[in-house]
């Protein structure tokens, strides 16, 4: 399978991530799993996390602040400060521990100090939220705890992100075709785009096309996309993909690609 690619502008018309190892966990981050601040140079914050215990015995939890790097590759956590757009440096948790009581909720207030030279874009870090106990055995044998990583990302106007496509491939599985794009930001925003592919013959009518689930793009950062195409015979196609986060200008690529045998 060959590539040959073209690049194009156009117009607009217009966590939490959370590493389970276990869900016997009684005690879980509230509301929104991302939290996104609208801000400015200069301004304080508090953002309340409310954290919520289902279980019948009190539960301590350790709560800290960690930088985070989302890659097409997969998600890296780093010491407060060594991402450069993390915001975990300007931030102060009120305790390192919380005991939240059975069958109840308790509030974290993170105090954010935005710097008066803070330059415009989008700055993150993650609110990490985990058991203080060791790991206990569940069934098998087996080592299991929790942990929770509240996004929160702080958003100063006049940034923009700055899209791109890279490192098209095409699998098959029997008969099904995927093209599988690795998407970078190298501009200053995060961006949050639907993506679709098309497919056209030589003729230019459109043979197939899909979509793929919604992504955050974080400026240095990027994300890994597939699109299930089904079945195509073996020819030579246009293949035409779209990123469009309904404000900013819809970012595609189109793409010459030969499917053989």
């Amino acid at each position: 399978m060959q590539f040959s690619r073209r690049s194009f502008a156009i117009k607009a018309v217009a966590s939490m991530v959370a590493i389970s190892l276990s869900a016997q966990a009684v005690t879980g981050v509230e509301g929104s799993l991302t939290r996104v601040i609208e801000t400015k140079a200069g301004q304080t914050l508090q953002i309340p996390i409310s954290l919520s215990n289902n279980g019948t015995q009190a539960e301590t939890v350790r709560v800290r602040l960690q930088d985070m790097q989302v890659l097409p590759t997969g998600t890296t956590y780093l010491e407060p400060g060594q991402s450069e757009r993390s915001n975990a440096l300007w931030a102060k948790l009120p305790f390192s521990t919380v005991t939240v009581p059975a069958h109840a909720s308790t509030t974290i207030n993170v105090a954010m100090a935005i710097p008066q030279n803070a330059t415009p874009g989008a700055y993150w870090s993650a609110l990490i939220v985990e058991p203080d106990r060791l790991p206990t055995a569940g069934k098998g044998g087996v080592v299991i705890n929790t942990r929770y990583a509240v996004n929160i990302i702080t958003t100063l106007p006049g940034g923009s992100p700055k899209i791109s496509f890279t490192k098209p491939q095409l699998t098959r599985n029997g008969a099904e075709v995927n093209l599988g794009i690795d998407l970078l930001n190298d501009g200053t925003a995060s961006s949050v785009p639907e993506f679709r592919a098309e497919v056209y013959d030589a003729q230019g009518k459109l043979v197939a096309h899909a979509e793929a689930s919604k992504k955050r793009l974080y400026p240095g950062g990027g994300a890994h996309v597939d699109f299930k195409l089904g079945a195509l015979p073996a020819a030579k196609y246009t293949f035409l993909v779209l990123a469009n986060d309904g404000v900013n200008p819809v970012i595609g690529a189109r793409y010459t690609v030969t499917v053989e045998h």
